[in-house]
């Protein structure tokens, strides 16, 4: 969804150029300015395709969008999202929409996720691999436990909330942060087993088109040092609940 307008003063073709000269310089100087201090030595690193642009706008419901919040689409969910990238050189963008998910909201404001039951399992069961008629279908120590019988319907799943929040204010320092190039992993890459929530995030223009920013990671896929930190200085200027799967 579009941002909302600011009818305070028509967009200025000068201004507009002049913020995107210095946009482009900022954005020569990140990734300049790390090889510069590396000297040639640390790890390889690069900037990501550039993202795709969405005339429609930013989309916190796609299905890429909540899986990527933690959330599970809704059974038979098919909403494709843009792919996302770097920002592209010439995409001068006037505000951020942020889609927050249970992990980004206060404990008040997100709403409770259902959890999954499983059955229980007889110990004397698990690790036999022959039939057994008292203890049903047969387990195998390390196989998937079995949810429905077959042909039995698929229960439906239930609906996924996002907040979708505006942001505005001094966009330059989180698009310096986001022009930082990625660490690329090396030949048997040591990474720790471990996941790490991500803010998703897309730039929006004056005219309503945005793009979904791709963080800085290290080798390991990780966030680099301080790329989110500029999104703490934005004003959020609204929040909207949107439902994915509401009737």
């Amino acid at each position: 969804m579009p941002p909302t307008a600011d009818h305070r003063a028509a967009p200025d073709p000068v201004a507009r150029a002049a913020r995107r000269d210095r946009r482009r310089a900022g954005v020569a100087l990140a990734i300049v300015l790390p090889a510069l201090l590396a000297g040639g030595c640390g790890p390889e690193s690069a900037l990501p395709p550039a993202a795709e642009v969405a005339d429609a706008g930013p989309d916190c419901l796609s299905a890429d969008v909540l899986w990527t919040l933690g959330l599970t689409p809704p059974r038979e969910y098919d909403r494709p999202g843009a792919s996302p990238g770097a920002v592209p050189v010439d995409f001068d963008p006037v505000a951020v929409v942020r889609c927050l998910g249970p992990f980004d909201l206060p404990v008040e404001m997100a709403e409770p996720q259902p959890t999954q039951v499983l059955p229980s399992l007889d110990p004397s069961v698990v690790g036999r691999a022959g039939p057994d008629p008292d203890a049903g279908s047969p387990l195998v120590a390390g196989a998937p436990v079995p949810s429905d019988p077959p042909g039995a319907p698929a229960p439906d799943r239930p609906a996924a909330t996002v907040v979708e929040a505006e942001l505005r204010g001094d966009l330059g320092p989180l698009l310096a942060a986001l022009a930082r190039p990625s660490h690329q992993p090396l030949p048997d890459q040591p990474c720790p087993a471990m996941w790490q929530s991500q803010p998703v995030i897309f730039l929006v223009d004056a005219d309503g088109r945005a793009v979904r920013a791709r963080w800085p990671a290290d080798a390991c896929g990780f966030l680099l040092d301080g790329v989110t930190r500029p999104l703490d200085a934005l004003e959020v200027v609204r929040e909207t609940p949107r439902t994915a799967g509401a009737a």
